[in-house]
């Protein structure tokens, strides 16, 4: 058996964040393992509820005009003609 669990997790610097997880389970009902890298993230509950509510929107939105992978002709995402303005991210904070 498998489920969807979110899994919380600190890191080295005591930060913590949450994973939405396949999980899996024995005959037993015990977790015997979940996926490496999470389907979800996000730093609250909330926030993943958030994501995947913003998620089934889009797939309600979409779902009658789906994508051929190998149609997509990707646009640039900047005009090159346009000079880039350098920025120090620091500033930004």
């Amino acid at each position: 058996m498998w489920n969807y669990r979110i899994i919380k997790f600190n890191t080295a610097t005591e930060t913590q964040y949450y994973g939405l997880y396949e999980t899996f389970y024995d005959d037993k009902g015990d977790i015997c393992g979940h996926d490496e890298t999470p389907t979800i993230i996000g730093d609250t509950v909330d926030e993943i509820q958030k994501t995947l509510e913003m998620m089934m929107t889009d797939v309600n939105r979409c779902k009658d005009n789906v994508l051929e992978g190998d149609q997509i002709k990707f646009a640039p995402f900047y005009d090159k003609s346009e000079p880039l303005i350098p920025f120090d991210l620091d500033e930004l904070s």
